[in-house]
């Protein structure tokens, strides 16, 4: 009897303990996402949503959980300041996508330069190649990134700061990535003759930190 009982206490102390993992977890991510908004109500920073800031970054982590899912900023700051709100979270939406572009690129060249050395993967038909591969993907993706919340600030001269954080689903980004890449893969001789390797490359995506 006494084992029976021994076994069920243990069994409970497990459940116990797996439980309160993620709430523990839960609450770090509430105890960052606070600080966070500290320090950008300090710099002036508002949210243009109907939540508290708190809330919206503290969601952004929980969505973080997911591997699949990969956060983007679009900013809109400084010389590029805009005139007015509506026009800010626009041109910060934009700012995303072609971020997202930007680091495709960046990621496919390192690869590849990794994998056939400097001498061959940076070539000037590979500039080229890298360039229309990131406008290509700049195309693609749009639509599939998501806008979660923005954040703003007017500044002395009446223009507008802007921070719109986003998601993709790195499922999904990677057939917009092979879609680009299938477009440009016969125009170049290097691509084509190395295509399932680069291909693999663009299908992989990016190392994503959880938190």
């Amino acid at each position: 009897m006494k084992k029976y009982l021994l076994c069920a206490m243990m069994c409970v102390m497990t459940i116990t303990s797996l439980v309160a993992q993620p709430r523990t977890s839960e609450r770090k991510m509430w105890k960052t996402a606070k600080k966070q908004t500290r320090e950008y109500v300090a710099d002036g920073w508002k949210t243009d949503g109907l939540k508290p800031m708190s809330e919206y970054i503290f969601d952004t982590y929980l969505k973080l959980q997911d591997q699949n899912n990969q956060e983007i900023v679009g900013t809109v700051q400084g010389a590029t300041s805009a005139k007015t709100l509506n026009q800010a979270k626009q041109w910060a939406y934009t700012s995303a996508i072609v971020e997202y572009g930007k680091q495709a690129r960046m990621m496919l060249r390192g690869r590849l330069t990794e994998e056939f050395g400097a001498g061959l993967a940076d070539s000037p038909s590979m500039d080229n190649f890298y360039e229309a591969y990131e406008a290509l993907v700049v195309k693609e993706i749009n639509g599939q990134i998501k806008k979660i919340f923005g954040i703003y600030r007017t500044k002395d001269d009446g223009t507008i700061d802007y921070r719109a954080y986003c998601l993709v689903n790195e499922e999904t980004a990677a057939e917009s990535r092979i879609r680009a890449y299938e477009r440009l893969k016969e125009e170049y001789d290097f691509i084509r003759d190395n295509a399932e390797v680069v291909a693999d490359f663009v299908r992989k995506g990016f190392e994503i930190d959880s938190f």
